[in-house]
């Protein structure tokens, strides 16, 4: 999970750390709500 974060909230980082803010609030969303996780039986955190 941390080399996904790095990969796609930091890189490239946020101009200022209100856009910083908002790409890490945009991953954590995906994150929870609509990626599957295999450990869940391909449920989102979310749904459980």
């Amino acid at each position: 999970m941390h080399l996904t974060l790095k990969k796609e909230a930091t890189l490239p980082p946020g101009i200022n750390s209100l856009q910083q803010q908002a790409k890490f609030d945009a991953f954590v969303k995906e994150f929870n709500e609509e990626r599957p996780h295999e450990a869940l039986s391909m449920k989102t955190p979310a749904e459980v």
